[in-house]
């Protein structure tokens, strides 16, 4: 067949398929709720039966419910959603499928986290925006499950948690960033400021219903289906450029040759050729390196030259303002910068010009974050000279009041987990510390410190002092390390950065497709000896039961192999990364690594780029004894039975050789990082998390702070540097304060509570740790437990 005909062979490889992914992903959903049901319906009957009777659902950590548990949950991680992310309805369909009750007028943004949804009982006219709605927690050795009863009208936004047994009444909102905490009775009428919990209901007040984003308006249908599709359609068609110039050249790559007698056998050896495989694996590297620069470049034209950009000012109305907001939240809200923030080196120059060409004043030596700003209104965002940005910050410049600019002081700080309000002002070498609030159109003064969300802003740590802040120098160790070169080590520059950045992503992808390459070759080999295996003449076509026979062949060679070298790669990327580690650092000590002092962060650096060839492969050993043995091998001390990010880190032990974990400790998507950046000064420090501890969904241990035995944070809490969490103790609040039985908790976390102290006052009176280590394996013996525990020595 002439090169004419190889695009025949295109079409069936590139195309139909592309026809069928519905009908595939219809079915992989299919999948995923068969197994759901087929793995747990029984007990999740017996969980919504059974859950008026009793505060919560307990299972052994590693017992069979949670066998089957994970098993589901992985199921869901590898399937994802599908098509029904495509927008709030046809989510509230996905989760009704699953086994969620979900009320009427209900608005649900694609990025909410649902899980356990036969769990879930959602009143009509409720609201989520980038929440967390999942009835799992852990707690002395088991998997707690507790019924989520949300009410009506209750919003939960960018939220990380909503806790089990949570019931929420009519008319409630839970904002941005806030968590309902288990056993949580929330009243009517409750508006939880952001950045806040349940346990804090206190702070609850009906002015910040006008922060709940998910009641903005939208453009119509209309203006979404003629104006909206098609330029969201342009982009996506200008960042396919790259690929359709790969597919071209491969449909070019030489003349078609039959060596087999079957359509499929024929297909296989054609792309089995040195050349296609070439083209092939040039446009999955293309696709993942080149395409996102191109889609990048046709949203920022859509943005300035079509759309225009947004001015401060009253509350939106108008169909075009409303357009401009929805395709800006489309193409950017995700903070990668349509995919580009990994490929140019994350913390530079590079990223202060792509932000600049968005919209957004930008300033000089400028410190970006690992991942990048949720914000897609980059035109109300100014950033002066030397500021330095921690990860997962929201820029919320729109609320239902209007719109505000969002000014940022030279030499400021803002640290992780920031929510920066409409109209906030942070002063000159002023620090938002860890999860700080900064107010509506709130001005910070300089030099000042400020941390966590309490009462619905930051808490005042240091006041400072102005006039020293306003004239004192902002350049910092970063500054002069990268941009004026004056460090005591060579710094790799800007430029070298972005390419071995893109150079490693390029070889993650080429290793990724190493699967189907090698299905592809084998595949060739059997249909080339097909007249061997089944002993035919050669100058004969295979008759149809000797087809079929060498079809079976090819299909469990191509299968078997794709199976055997997806397993090799994957232990060879975990190897990988393990020797990365100790290649570039050996074994981490605690002390000071500034830039200009240290080469530490450079090969920091370096060693995250490399973390993009094993990608989210840990994800799939997250809650398993496998992940804790990839930490060993990383270097962290960890006991017997510990439990690790059975629903995801956030992110996952950045720094494992400097953690000590105890037996028996839980950790949930909790934070656990030993480095501290604070004004450019990088600093590392050890972690320990006692035996028996707990550090629930939406808590964070500080760089140097300690955990005893049996402490338990629960959500929206932080330890800071230095502090001492004592044994038996639970801890609330972001900065954290020791709570007592009867403050403001539910039924269950009042008798939890009250068990811890009296068991912390009796470990005391007795002065030996082993009393401690007999109360729980009493607590294991009585929850059934059926992990073995390694014999000690009292």
């Amino acid at each position: 067949m002439a090169g004419g005909g190889g695009w025949t062979v295109l079409v069936a490889d590139h195309f139909v398929p592309g026809v069928q992914r519905g009908g595939r992903v219809a079915l992989r959903e299919g999948v995923v709720e068969a197994t759901k049901w087929t793995v747990v319906k029984r007990k999740l009957q017996f969980a919504c039966c059974t859950a008026a009777k009793r505060r919560r659902l307990r299972y052994p950590l590693w017992g069979s419910y949670y066998l089957r548990w994970w098993i589901v949950d992985q199921f869901l991680l590898v399937c994802g959603r599908g098509l029904f992310t495509y927008n709030s309805t046809t989510l509230i369909l996905y989760l009704r499928l699953m086994g969620a009750k979900i009320g009427a007028y209900c608005n649900i943004d694609p990025g909410t986290n649902f899980g356990e949804f036969d769990l879930i009982d959602i009143g009509e006219g409720c609201a989520f925006d980038a929440a967390r709605v999942r009835p799992f927690t852990m707690e002395g050795g088991c998997m707690v499950l507790g019924k989520i009863v949300i009410g009506k009208s209750c919003r939960a936004e960018c939220g990380r948690l909503l806790r089990p047994e949570a019931s929420a009444g009519h008319d409630s909102v839970v904002n941005i960033k806030t968590i309902i905490a288990p056993g949580a009775n929330v009243p009517p009428n409750t508006v939880f400021p952001p950045k806040s919990s349940s346990h804090e209901i206190a702070d609850a007040n009906s002015d910040y219903v006008t922060l709940c984003r998910t009641t903005l308006p939208g453009p119509s249908v209309l203006t979404k289906l003629f104006l909206g599709y098609p330029l969201l359609g342009f982009v996506k068609i200008v960042s396919l450029l790259p690929w359709l110039g790969c597919v071209y050249l491969l449909s070019r790559a030489g003349n078609f040759n039959g060596d087999s007698s079957s359509a499929f056998g024929q297909a296989v050896t054609y792309f089995a050729g040195t050349s296609r495989i070439v083209w092939k694996v040039l446009a999955l590297v293309v696709v993942e390196t080149v395409c996102p620069f191109f889609q990048l470049a046709a949203a920022i034209f859509v943005k300035r030259c079509v759309l225009g950009l947004a001015k401060p000012g009253l509350p939106i109305s108008g169909q075009w303002p409303l357009l401009r907001r929805w395709v800006g939240s489309k193409l950017f809200a995700d903070g990668t910068l349509c995919h580009t923030y990994g490929l140019i080196g994350k913390h530079y120059e590079y990223t202060s010009m792509i932000y600049r060409a968005l919209g957004a004043k930008i300033g000089k030596r400028i410190y970006w974050p690992g991942t990048g700003l949720f914000t897609f209104e980059h035109e109300f965002l100014e950033v002066s000279d030397d500021v330095v940005f921690g990860s997962r910050t929201f820029v919320v410049a729109t609320d239902a009041l209007g719109s505000a600019r969002i000014s940022i002081g030279a030499g400021s700080m803002i640290a992780d987990r920031c929510v920066l309000l409409p109209g906030s002002s942070i002063g000159r070498n002023t620090v938002m510390g860890s999860g700080g609030l900064a107010r509506r159109d709130a001005a910070y003064p300089d030099g000042s410190v400020w941390i966590g969300s309490k009462a619905g802003g930051a808490t005042l740590w240091d006041l400072g002092d102005p006039v020293a802040a306003a004239t004192a120098d902002t350049i910092l160790p970063f500054g002069r390390a990268f941009y004026n070169r004056q460090a005591n080590y060579w710094v790799i520059p800007m430029w070298l950065c972005a390419m071995y950045s893109i150079a490693i992503k390029g070889f993650a992808v080429v290793i990724k497709a190493s699967p189907i390459v090698v299905a592809i070759q084998l595949g060739a080999v059997v249909f080339r000896n097909e007249h061997d295996l089944t002993n035919t003449d050669e100058t004969l076509p295979l008759d149809g039961t000797d087809s079929q026979i060498v079809l079976l062949i090819a299909y469990s060679v191509m299968i078997g192999s794709c199976i055997v070298t997806h397993l090799f790669i994957s232990t060879f990327c975990i190897w990988s990364e393990i020797w990365a580690k100790w290649a570039l650092f050996g074994r981490r000590m605690p002390g000071s690594y500034n830039w200009d002092e240290s080469s530490y962060n450079q090969r920091w650096q370096i060693y995250i780029a490399l973390q993009t060839i094993r990608g989210d492969f840990i994800e799939h050993l997250r809650g398993t004894w496998f992940l804790v043995l990839f930490f060993r091998a990383l270097g962290a001390n960890i006991g017997d039975r510990v439990c690790l990010y059975p629903t995801g880190g956030d992110p996952m032990m950045t720094e494992p050789d400097l953690v000590t974990i105890g037996d028996e400790a839980c950790i949930d998507q909790a934070s656990v990082v030993c480095h501290l950046n604070s004004k450019g000064q990088f600093s590392l420090n050890p972690l320990e998390i006692g035996e028996g501890a707990v550090l629930r969904s939406g808590s964070r241990l500080l760089s140097g702070a300690t955990m005893e035995d049996d402490t338990v944070l629960l959500e929206h809490t932080i330890i800071l540097s230095g502090d001492l969490a004592h044994a038996g103790s639970a801890w609330q609040g972001w900065p954290a304060d020791e709570v007592l039985p009867t403050k403001g908790k539910s039924e269950f976390d009042k008798q939890s509570i009250a068990r811890r102290t009296s068991m912390n006052a009796r470990s005391r009176g007795s002065g030996s740790r082993p009393a401690r280590r007999w109360a729980r394996r009493a607590r294991q013996k009585f929850y059934g437990v059926f992990a073995t525990r390694k014999q000690e020595e009292n």
